[in-house]
């Protein structure tokens, strides 16, 4: 990408004064990427110091619904950490600190809006969060200047799963809050209610409260009716969709039992929204292999896993002419994929539930088929090639996603801790396993690495990184064996921006496109710790 200014910082100060103007700009998010993945230092030194241009910028494009990229958002939460100086050692948590940041809109929309992902600020948080549950426990009214802040840190609470540890005296102090709440409802005393309701949901959804469905059928005032529908209504909602789903049938392998119990317990991927323009699957494809012109966009998709429904409304959206089947094990995962489907107007997506071996019940084949973080995940994988291999019709082409084992030594190092210590993988242990990463000096060295990934903020995400009933780990030879097997051929290797800079700098291949096997074997040390799954296409033979 390059910069339409005579410099990295005057290109930044473009950026920040175009998205002060226009939210949406595209072209300026697109300049930015290229500053970043250029490596420029001056978008380096933007999460390092407090910009108040880019401050300003940052908190309109997420207060006026326009959202932020990834790298966005992380310079977002990275510059509230700056200008509330929560890095620096001993920054105590009281009345002033808790006020400033109520009335910070840029972090209120981060919270509301999504999952935190940087560090420094969930630790704060966490102590924010246990200052307020001990000023307002059980029902002192939450009003005022605080009140914003309770209900962000509320609807926080539910993106990212309740993650964050809870002490035991938070847990007798909510105990005593759900109490009061209880009493409350049960004797039509609204503010009071009101207040213990803001303060229980900073730490459990509504729907999880006593007497929800008393809570569902009050009227509240706006800000509580909004985070009763985020915690309590939807959820609701997305069990009726599910309920409704087609199915391919009971499903009888007891691991994939064992998966589903998982993604029943903490549907995943968790989002909430995605920013950036859909691209079509064509499109897709030809920005790795531009050679290939002949390829037309696709008529029949599916997504063999498809989870909360991410990637196939992506992918419906930017294929809107395709007839896109999403498949999914989980019912509760399918139910907010349904929702969220319609939500963004991706009509062309049908789902089904089932497991994806017994996909060739529906006796058809699809011209594309996406399959991302799903092979991994089960027992017979080799079979599950073979499945997908069924559904493809020749000469049709696959986006696969599996877990790399040279990318996942961390992953697999705190792994075998865990089966050495017999954790279980409900969320209480997940939670107190998450905290013990966060606090024992055996792990400081490792934690870095971890924060890295978006994986380790929300419950459900820690749980499927760290805590999966099965996980398989692929190498590059072992791919080329299973595909060439089946007849298929590689097309292209997806790198994300990072690994092509190591390769060009570290490595013997350095071409920007991987296309044949063997450069992909050469690059292989590459993804070395770097938590990154292998990317990549290939296409069935024949047709």
């Amino acid at each position: 990408m390059s910069f339409p200014a005579a410099s990295p910082s005057a290109a930044l100060t473009s950026v920040w004064a175009r998205l002060q103007a226009d939210p949406h700009d595209t072209e300026a998010r697109q300049i930015w990427r290229g500053l970043r993945e250029s490596g420029a230092p001056e978008s380096a030194a933007c999460f390092q110091a407090f910009d108040a241009q880019a401050y300003a910028a940052l908190t309109r494009a997420a207060s006026a619904g326009a959202g932020l990229d990834h790298e966005l958002r992380q310079l977002a939460e990275a510059q509230v950490v700056q200008c509330h100086a929560l890095t620096k050692e001993g920054v105590e948590v009281g009345e002033p600190v808790v006020l400033a940041l109520a009335a910070d809109e840029l972090l209120r929309a981060l919270l509301t809006r999504d999952f935190c992902t940087n560090l420094s600020l969930e630790l704060y948080l966490t102590r924010v969060r246990t200052w307020l549950l001990a000023r307002f426990q059980p029902a002192r009214s939450v009003t005022g200047d605080f009140r914003p802040l309770v209900v962000a840190l509320a609807l926080q609470g539910f993106n990212n799963e309740y993650v964050l540890p809870v002490s035991a005296d938070e847990e007798r102090a909510l105990a005593g809050v759900l109490a009061a709440l209880a009493d409350a409802l049960t004797a039509g005393d609204l503010p009071t209610a009101e207040s213990a309701l803001l303060l229980a949901a900073m730490y459990q959804p509504c729907g999880a409260m006593p007497a929800s469905e008393l809570i569902g059928e009050r009227t509240w005032a706006d800000d509580v009716e909004s985070l009763i529908n985020r915690t309590l209504r939807e959820p609701l909602e997305e069990r009726g969709l599910a309920a409704g789903l087609p199915t391919l049938g009971d499903v009888v392998d007891p691991v994939a039992r064992s998966v589903r119990a998982q993604y029943e317990a903490n549907p995943y991927p968790r989002w909430l929204s995605f920013r950036r323009s859909p691209r079509g699957t064509r499109e897709r494809l030809l920005k790795l292999r531009p050679d290939l012109s002949e390829f037309t966009a696709p008529g029949q998709i599916l997504v063999a896993g498809c989870g909360t429904g991410k990637h196939s409304t992506s992918v419906a959206l930017g294929d809107p002419q395709a007839e896109v089947l999403a498949v999914d094990l989980s019912f509760a995962s399918l139910g907010y994929a349904v929702r969220m489907t319609k939500a963004y107007g991706a009509a062309n997506v049908r789902h089904l539930q089932g497991d994806l071996r017994d996909l060739p019940k529906l006796g058809r084949q699809f011209d594309h088929i996406e399959c991302s973080g799903v092979l991994h995940h089960i027992k017979d994988h080799a079979a599950a090639w073979g499945v997908l291999d069924q559904c493809l019709r020749p000469g049709g082409t696959a986006r696969i996603s599996v877990y790399s084992r040279v990318a996942r030594l961390l992953v697999s190092h705190v792994r075998t801790a865990i089966v050495r210590e017999g954790l279980g993988n409900r969320p209480e242990e997940v939670r107190r396993f998450r905290a013990r990463l966060l606090t024992e000096p055996g792990w400081q060295s490792l934690l870095p690495l971890l924060v890295r990934m978006n994986d380790f903020f929300t419950l459900s995400m820690t749980r499927d990184l760290l805590f999966h009933v099965q996980e398989h780990q692929y190498s590059v030879e072992e791919i080329e064996r299973i595909t060439t097997g089946l007849g298929w051929e590689l097309l292209a290797v997806d790198l994300p921006s990072r690994l092509r800079a190591a390769l060009r700098a570290d490595h013997p291949c350095k071409s920007a496109t991987i296309t044949t096997f063997a450069q992909w074997r050469q690059a292989e040390p590459a993804y070395v710790g770097c938590m990154i799954m292998f990317d990549f296409w290939l296409r069935k033979r024949g047709g």
